[in-house]
């Protein structure tokens, strides 16, 4: 992780007067908007499967959240996106009965979603029947969040100069 404070003379020297405070969130919400959009910093978990169990927690990097789940596979194939919208079963959202409503017999997964839009677990359907190390692999991407006072090393040492621009472009736009 690099400190934001390492792009201030990318940034300072185009724009006379701005603070380092405001310099500082400029790059930062830059380097949010600049990840949402590019997906550019990703990385792959490996999780150990539980039998019967729905939900997994994601390995968050410090400082960032979720930006998009790219992919979810079980055991070497990847499983069908399903969008939170979608997913309108108390009983599939729970991963349990309901009255006399019940949730489908463990198997093979085939799908996976999320409970909600901002949650930092992956959720399979159907259960998993069976427990596996290392049986699901998740590809995700992240964004920083917006109190970072550090960046992804990748968002420096290949975009640095599109990052300082888009936070220059921000001071510029400030009367």
């Amino acid at each position: 992780m690099i400190p934001v404070d390492r792009f201030l003379p990318h940034v300072l020297p185009y724009v006379p007067g701005a603070s380092d405070p405001i310099a500082f969130q400029a790059i930062v919400d830059t380097a949010i908007d600049f990840c949402r959009r590019t997906l550019v910093v990703q990385r792959v978990d490996s999780l150990d499967v539980v039998a019967e169990q729905e939900d997994y927690p994601l390995t968050v990097p410090a400082e960032m959240e979720l930006a998009a789940m790219l992919g979810v596979g079980f055991q070497g194939a990847w499983l069908t996106p399903v969008s939170p919208d979608q997913v309108n079963s108390g009983v599939v959202l729970t991963g349990a009965a309901i009255g006399t409503a019940t949730p489908p017999q463990a198997s093979t997964p085939g799908a996976y979603f999320q409970k909600t839009p901002e949650a930092m677990s992956v959720s399979l359907y159907p259960l998993p029947k069976d427990a596996l190390a290392n049986g699901l692999t998740v590809k995700s991407a992240f964004m920083p969040t917006e109190i970072a006072l550090n960046l992804d090393d990748l968002l420096f040492t290949d975009f640095c100069e599109a990052i300082a621009a888009g936070a220059i472009a921000r001071l510029i736009a400030i009367p």
